[in-house]
């Protein structure tokens, strides 16, 4: 394997950002030996985390520090982020991520951010997935979390409710589900993968702004009512609202939301299943 550098930016200064990484790079580095890493984030954090967890970072192999602010103790203070350290942990992230499009590193790993700190420092941030495709100057991207068997992306991300009706629609399904295919033709090597649409009820992360227009009275879909079929009939979505139904050739009456994108079920299949 050819050696490999990563760039870090080690999160929100306040938070558990700069602790975990001292404590990653700590059990990593002497085990990668083709691994180097470059550390990006609040010198006095970084310094701190250091001695929390009794690590001494100039003793790390192919570890090298690279700070992009000076905070005072007081705004570095482990808690709630001050203003000073809003703005800090957005300088630190775009700083690793310059690290990596100028080509002195490999792949960029992010520490947790704090979006409502950065946006009250004066950046509004949405989320990690939308700020680095709007600093690589790329229209549309999907978030993908990839585990040993099952890679899962998202159609839309960090969104209120009253804004699902506009972007959620049958092209951005297709184009997440194209994008990800390509993705695991080119990065994992699959050579025909099979991809299913599935929707999910709506969460709010901690400090999202978007989530200050989601639905208080979202009911999972356990709880929803089953859809009616037949000609006509309206069916609730999963925020329960009433919608019509669209309706195949074969007569079944099918929600818009369900999809599958692994293959078109035969007309002879269609029939049957409408038949039950």
């Amino acid at each position: 394997m050819s050696p490999i550098t990563l760039a870090i930016s080690a999160g929100c200064p306040c938070g558990i950002g700069p602790e975990v990484t001292a404590a990653a790079l700590a059990s990593m580095s002497p085990k990668h030996p083709d691994v180097s890493f470059v550390v990006h984030g609040d010198e006095g954090a970084l310094a701190d985390a250091g001695a929390l967890r009794g690590v001494r970072w100039d003793e790390l192999p192919r570890v090298t520090l690279a700070p992009a602010t000076t905070l005072s103790a007081d705004e570095r203070r482990p808690g709630p982020p001050s203003m000073a350290a809003g703005r800090a942990q957005l300088v630190a992230l775009d700083a690793a991520l310059d690290t990596v499009l100028s080509g002195s590193a490999d792949a960029l790993v992010t520490g947790p951010i704090d979006k409502a700190a950065v946006t009250r420092s004066g950046t509004p941030f949405l989320g990690h997935t939308e700020h680095l495709a709007a600093r690589c100057g790329v229209p549309r991207v999907v978030m993908m979390f990839a585990g040993p068997r099952l890679r899962t992306t998202l159609v839309t991300t960090h969104r209120p409710i009253a804004r699902l009706s506009v972007e959620l629609s049958r092209e951005a399904v297709r184009e997440s589900v194209l994008i990800t295919a390509r993705a695991l033709l080119t990065w994992f090597g699959m050579r025909s993968p099979a991809s299913s649409c599935a929707g999910s009820t709506p969460t709010q992360a901690k400090g999202d702004s978007s989530g200050a227009r989601r639905s208080r009275s979202s009911r999972p879909p356990s709880t929803r009512p089953a859809p009616r079929s037949g000609p006509g009939s309206r069916s609730s979505d999963r925020w329960g609202r009433s919608r019509p139904t669209a309706r195949r050739r074969t007569g079944a009456s099918t929600p818009w939301s369900r999809c599958s994108t692994t293959r078109r079920p035969s007309p002879r299949s269609s029939s049957t299943s409408a038949r039950r």
